[in-house]
């Protein structure tokens, strides 16, 4: 009995001495930068009446929690929480949930970061920004590095290798390695990309300028192509050209791409750089899709400083598959409730001539940021 006394008097004073190391809290937190988001999401998506899938409504939830804790000047350490949870209803009937974190808390980033003299490293589970993938709530992830070095007269050179890329179930995991070289001017902005991904493509590169030869003028290409990591892969590629000009209050585009006869993978997030084709809400890419063209238009309005609107247009033109085209249209808009919260909200209709993937989708979102 006395020994187990003294071993609780021992436990309590191991007890006391942690304590007595530990850092205060107002010290623990103080240079602790919190950032991120929560936002709310409705959707309502009507299939039409030539389509047997029923129509529902979705609610999804979304939250990031990021913190950013420096150790130095040059070095930080990020850490960052996520929720996000759906819930689908048809009519007054509940018809099911889906969500990547099952509505609990998701540790979906945690790295480091280094900056010196033009330097910046990013190591550990981190974000995978690049023209293939994008990062984001619920977007690209991956284990490993990416480096960017300040050359100097607007060039930057960068690298990465990266394990399990969480936007890509591809069979036997997709490890991601790049290459690139990018450009930054008053009048030009360019970049060019080498991708190696395990198990999805032998290679993918990526090329994309914006020039600017005008105030309010931009003109922007893409050009992609890949051969996918399969016995007798050939190449497929991609281009997509636009132009636009914006006024005070107004601005108007336009643009074409297309692809070849040839199978192939383009991007591997859906928001990349090179997936954003087209201005509409959805269908707004045809760059992994094989024999494809496309033609849009948008035209936007500021109403006054806080409220803007616009409407899309897009053509896709399956030219492999008869009476496979689509026409899809989008009116939208926004609104800046201060400088954290904002509102946005559109209606997309999407009509295939075969009348078998018509969807109609109106979406609310509220989102503040921190």
């Amino acid at each position: 009995m006395k020994l187990a006394k003294l071993s609780l008097a021992a436990i309590m004073a191991a007890g006391a001495f942690t304590y007595a190391s530990a850092t205060p809290l107002e010290n623990a937190i103080k240079g602790v930068d919190l950032s991120g988001m929560v936002r709310l999401r409705f959707y309502n998506e009507d299939p039409g009446s030539k389509n047997t899938a029923p129509s529902k409504n979705r609610f999804r939830t979304s939250a990031d929690f990021k913190f950013t804790i420096p150790a130095s000047d040059s070095f930080k350490v990020i850490y960052q929480l996520s929720v996000e949870n759906s819930n689908y209803s048809n009519g007054n009937q509940y018809i099911g949930q889906t969500s990547y974190s099952t509505g609990t808390v998701n540790e979906n980033l945690a790295y480091m970061n280094y900056t010196s003299n033009g330097l910046n490293v990013i190591a550990g589970r981190i974000p995978v920004q690049s023209t293939i993938t994008t990062t984001g709530h619920g977007e690209t992830v991956g284990d490993g590095v990416i480096a960017t070095y300040g050359l100097g007269g607007g060039f930057t050179v960068a690298g990465a290798f990266t394990d399990n890329l969480n936007s890509l179930g591809a069979s036997g995991g997709a490890d991601l390695a790049a290459l690139a070289g990018i450009y930054n001017s008053d009048m030009v902005d360019a970049n060019a990309w080498y991708y190696r991904v395990t198990n999805v493509a032998k290679y993918i590169y990526t090329v994309t300028a914006d020039v600017k030869p005008m105030p309010g003028l931009k003109i922007h290409g893409d050009y992609a192509a890949s051969k996918a990591d399969a016995t007798g892969a050939q190449n497929h590629s991609y281009y997509n050209v636009n132009v636009g000009y914006a006024s005070d209050a107004f601005s108007v585009m336009g643009g074409y791409a297309a692809t070849n006869k040839k199978a192939g993978t383009i991007y591997v997030n859906g928001d990349s750089a090179m997936a954003s084709t087209a201005p509409v809400a959805n269908n707004y890419s045809i760059a992994n899709n094989k024999d494809y063209s496309a033609y849009y238009a948008k035209v936007g309005f500021i109403v006054n400083a806080k409220s803007k609107a616009y409407v899309a247009y897009e053509h896709q033109k399956d030219n492999a598959v008869a009476n496979n085209d689509l026409d899809q249209y989008t009116v939208g808009g926004s609104y800046a409730y201060n400088k954290k919260l904002g509102f946005t909200a559109y209606y997309d209709i999407a009509n295939f001539d075969n009348n078998t993937k018509d969807n109609n989708e109106f979406r609310f979102e509220a989102k503040y940021s921190f």
